[in-house]
């Protein structure tokens, strides 16, 4: 696999407590320090983190796919990193470098005193983030309008769906009104006729 066929790495589960040299590894910007200065492989252009579940369901595994804008290729590091995972695929990683050159392990940040690990991949895969396409000021103010109307239009349904809510609610009752007085009235009706005569049976 020659230099220029990937850019970006993949980091299968990175550990919510990892740490280094203090700084905790879950924010693109540590990522960034991390693969620029401590294990200087290049230009980070961006990282992309991926949550999902665990296979037992019962917590939640992070992964990584740190994407490059250019390799530091004339760097020792670089070269011994790439070098490595063309031929084994993977590797795992311990720490890497401070500023002053001192070797840092990768730590639990809740527990300094047990280590951590991660192991990085080549993203084969890589996905394109979408360019943005600058807007001038005519476009802002025009898609600003139509936000507009598109809010003033949500409200006057939202308005219309109310009064519809209201309209529903009044009938219900209504009906519920109405049919507890044909219920309460129909006995009086039978009770104010009083018991027929044998006359009025032999009609």
């Amino acid at each position: 696999m020659s230099i220029s066929s990937w850019m970006s790495l993949y980091v299968p589960v990175v550990p919510s407590d990892l740490s280094i040299g203090g700084l905790n590894m879950n924010t693109e910007m540590a990522f960034q320090y991390y693969f620029e200065y401590m294990l200087p492989m290049g230009k980070v252009g961006r990282v992309d983190f991926v949550s999902k579940d665990s296979p037992q369901g019962n917590y939640k595994i992070t992964s990584a796919f740190v994407h490059f804008d250019s390799w530091f290729d004339m760097g020792k590091t670089y070269n011994e990193v790439r070098s490595m995972l063309e031929e084994q695929d993977e590797l795992t990683l311990y720490g890497g470098a401070s500023d002053d050159g001192e070797f840092k392990n990768f730590v639990s940040s809740k527990n300094p005193a047990k280590n951590r690990f991660v192991t990085i991949k080549i993203n084969k895969a890589p996905i394109r983030r979408q360019a943005e396409i600058p807007k001038n000021i005519h476009q802002i103010i025009n898609n600003y309008g139509r936000m507009e109307e598109f809010i003033a239009e949500q409200g006057a349904r939202i308005s219309e769906l109310e009064g519809l809510v209201s309209r529903l609610r009044a009938t219900i009752l209504e009906m519920e009104n109405s049919e507890g007085t044909v219920y309460d009235r129909a006995p009086s009706v039978i009770e104010d006729e009083g018991p027929m005569s044998m006359a009025e049976l032999a009609e």
